[in-house]
Parts: structure tokens; C-alpha cells; sequence
């Protein structure tokens, strides 16, 4: 007898599975569910041929990793994205290569929901797919998504003379004592058809329609404007602002930036540049002057994304960088592989030794708060104490936090101001976050 649960019927899943008990125990299973439409197939050249000739769209994507003739990572290399959703992988192979498998496909751009072991676990498979006990799967499912828009130079410049982009904050937090030590300004941009968008839908766009330096000079602008309203009152908590390479291989930055800064009456002591690698600079000579003259004039430096980009160690040796900001992929690999976490440790360690500041982004636990106070991390930010959130929730953000009792050294009394902010948790971008 079918258990009703209406909530699935009107889901797609694309269930792509080389053993047959698999396949017929996994579409079995999808059917107690209540799920709408399944489709099946028994390797990567059928699933391809499936979805060439189907127009329809499906939510999830079931895969099998290892398969004859085509295996699970060459067909969602080869699968059209718009078609096949969020992929599920499910698979016998040992984590750190499922873990390889999983970092692979998201650099071709899919989105990942989780793995199934084998045998199948019934009520993991649908907490999986279900938008009511996983609500990250609700907002993808069930929410109706801006697909990604090739913006032209015209509609960015358009938005920019309009103001439409505006700083979010996401507060950062000192391990050892649980107080909020500065915020980082997030890129939004408020779109009056489409609503908010994240970074990732701009950013890449921004660079090369030769924008980028704009966007960033109009959000520190508006991002000083509403630190008025808290900063005589909080003036232990920094600013971070991204900036891309391209915008900083530009010499003429540093005078321009100091110009507003001095026009918002704020010290640069309070601001860090995050150098962010979205772009290779064509002019490594003017970057290396642009953060070298910041950095005489008080502003603060730092890494973004430590250990994933170009040149992370040879830009360490040759900038005066205060701080190290270690990428949330590392983050998320420590919770599982001990030999992230041997990595994460050599990071903290070599920044320690060059009287770095360190901090993690992505804390989203409260294991990770024990995790990476025990490996020496200085600071942390990530959704555990708050999210990225508008200048007016961030005042009433701070307020709530100075009247909140910490517990020293841990933080997890901070509150979740998840209520006071709603943005796209989407994914680590310029201002971009």
C-alpha cells in the first residue's frame, strides 16, 4: 500500500543506477514515496539519449558512479545541467574518492544533494529529496529560481547609475571569546523585477565588462554610510571588503580609496582588503603596489581563499598581508577526512609563524566551533553565528549580541539572527559571499 505523501508528487527524478536490484529497490522506494514521475536508466549513454530526446526538466538526478562504458562522472560531464537538477550520488566507493568525485562536479557546475550508500536507506532517501525535512531542498524544488542571465554592460551600468547593488554584512566572530571583531560586505544586488541576486550571477560579468572597479568604490561607499549608525558604538569591529585583482592592479586605487575613506571620517586601521583571486591581474607589478601602498596607508590585508588559488604561497611571500582567510571547501573537508584536517592545521601553523591572523569561513556547526578552536584558528564566520544580513538588521544584530551572556571559550550562545535576514545563502563570491 502506497504511504501518502503528497508533498513529492509533483517531483521529476532521474534514477540512473548499472545494477538492476539497485535500480528496481531505488524506483520501488521512490514510488512509497509519493513521487510523481520516475524515470530510469542503466547506464550513461542510455540516460543520455533519455534526456535528448525528454524535454522535460527533472528535480534530481540519482546517479551511479561506477558503470560500464560510461561511468557516473563522464555522463554529468556530458548531461545537459538545465535537465538534470540537483544529482544524488549513490555508490559503494570509499569517501575520499567520492569526496574527488563530488569536487569534480561541482566544477562543471552541478548542484550536489547528498549520497546514498548502498543498500539504499529508505528514510535517508527521503530526507533527501524532501522539502519538508531538508528545507535547503524545499527552496531548490519548490522555489521558483532565476536562471543564470548573461547580463549585458548595459543592463550592469544601468543597475550601478540606479543604485540597485547594496552591501550586505556577515559579522565575523573571535573563537576564544565569542565577540563579534568585524563584518564583511556581501554584494546584493536588488533587482526590481527579478528580486534579490546573488554575486555569482554579476561578479563574472562585472570583471569583464570592465565594471568591477565601481561596484567595489560604490559599495565601500555605502557600506561606510550605515556603519554611522553603529561604529562610534562598536569601533573594535573591523570592515572587510573584497576586491578583485583586476581592480587592484589599477595604481590609481589607493589614493582613490583613501579619498573616501577620509570622506566617511573613518580610519583605514578599520578596513582589511580581502584580495580575492576571481581573475588573474594582467598587471602583477600594480597589484603588488595597489595592497603595498594600502597597506602603508593603514588598511589591513588579506588572503581570501587560502590554499585554492593561483598563487596563494608566492602572493603570501611577496604581500604585506595581515591575515589569511582560509576557503570554506577545506572547512567542509575537515568535518569528514582527517587528512584535511592535518592540512588545516599546516595552515594555521605557517600563518602563526608569520604572525598572521587566521580565519574560517563556513562555520556552520557547533562541532566546528570546538573543531577549529582546537586547531588555532583565530576567527570564524559562517551561517552557526549569522548570516549575511542588511546595515539596519546588523544594528539590531550588534544590539542583541551586547545584551546576550557569552560563555567563554565557546560561542555558541551567540544568537541566530536568521529571523532579522533572509538572503540567498548561495554560494562563496565577491562580495561574494
Amino acid at each position: 500500500m502506497k504511504i501518502p505523501y503528497p508533498i513529492f508528487s509533483d517531483q521529476k527524478i532521474l534514477v540512473l543506477e548499472k545494477n538492476d536490484s539497485q535500480r528496481t529497490t531505488l524506483i520501488m522506494y521512490l514510488k512509497v514515496i509519493g513521487v510523481g514521475t520516475v524515470v530510469e536508466a542503466a547506464n550513461g549513454h542510455q540516460a543520455l539519449a533519455l534526456l535528448d530526446g525528454n524535454a522535460q526538466e527533472f528535480d534530481f538526478t540519482i546517479c551511479d558512479l561506477r558503470m560500464d562504458g560510461m561511468d557516473g562522472i563522464e555522463f554529468l560531464r556530458a548531461a545537459p545541467r538545465a535537465k538534470i537538477g540537483r544529482v544524488i550520488f549513490s555508490s559503494a566507493v570509499d569517501d575520499e574518492l567520492l569526496s574527488s568525485a563530488e569536487e569534480i562536479v561541482r566544477g562543471y557546475g552541478i548542484r550536489l544533494s547528498g549520497r546514498l550508500s548502498k543498500p539504499i536507506d529508505f528514510l535517508y532517501l527521503k530526507s533527501l529529496i524532501s522539502p519538508v525535512l531538508n528545507p535547503q531542498k524545499a527552496e531548490y524544488v519548490y522555489r521558483k529560481r532565476l536562471q543564470f542571465q548573461c547580463w549585458t554592460k548595459e543592463d550592469l551600468s544601468i543597475a550601478l547609475r540606479r543604485g540597485q547593488f547594496v552591501p550586505y554584512f556577515q559579522p565575523k566572530l573571535d573563537f576564544l571569546t565569542g565577540a563579534p571583531v568585524g563584518v564583511e560586505i556581501l554584494a546584493r544586488w536588488m533587482h526590481p523585477d527579478h528580486g534579490v541576486i546573488a554575486p555569482s550571477q554579476f561578479i563574472p560579468l562585472m570583471e569583464s565588462a570592465g565594471l568591477i572597479d565601481q561596484l567595489t568604490e560604490d559599495l565601500l561607499c555605502n557600506a561606510l554610510g550605515c556603519t554611522k549608525k553603529w561604529y562610534s558604538d562598536r569601533p573594535e569591529i573591523s570592515i572587510s571588503i573584497n576586491a578583485s585583482p583586476l581592480t587592484l592592479e589599477n595604481i590609481a586605487i589607493p589614493n582613490r580609496w583613501l579619498a573616501i575613506v577620509n570622506a566617511h571620517q573613518v580610519n583605514p586601521e578599520r578596513i582589511t582588503i580581502e584580495v580575492t583571486e576571481t581573475a588573474l591581474p594582467k598587471n602583477y607589478r600594480g597589484l603588488l603596489e595597489s595592497v603595498t601602498r594600502l597597506h602603508m596607508h593603514g588598511f589591513s590585508l588579506s588572503l581570501d581563499d587560502f590554499g585554492t588559488g593561483y598563487s596563494s604561497l608566492q602572493q603570501l611571500s611577496q604581500m604585506p598581508f595581515n591575515e589569511v582567510k582560509v576557503d570554506q571547501s577545506f572547512i567542509a573537508a575537515a568535518r569528514k577526512y582527517k587528512r584535511s584536517t592535518v592540512i588545516l592545521r599546516s595552515m594555521v601553523d605557517l600563518a602563526k609563524k608569520l604572525h598572521l591572523r587566521t580565519v574560517a569561513e563556513g562555520i556552520e556547526y557547533e562541532t566546528d566551533v570546538t573543531l577549529f578552536q582546537e586547531l588555532g584558528f583565530d576567527v570564524g564566520q559562517g551561517f552557526h553565528f549569522a548570516k549575511p544580513m542588511s546595515g539596519e538588521d546588523l544594528v539590531r544584530w550588534l544590539l542583541i549580541e551586547k545584551m546576550t551572556p557569552r560563555r567563554v571559550p565557546n560561542v555558541i550562545s551567540i544568537p541566530n539572527i536568521s529571523q532579522l535576514a533572509k538572503p540567498d545563502r548561495g554560494h562563496k563570491a565577491f562580495m561574494w559571499g
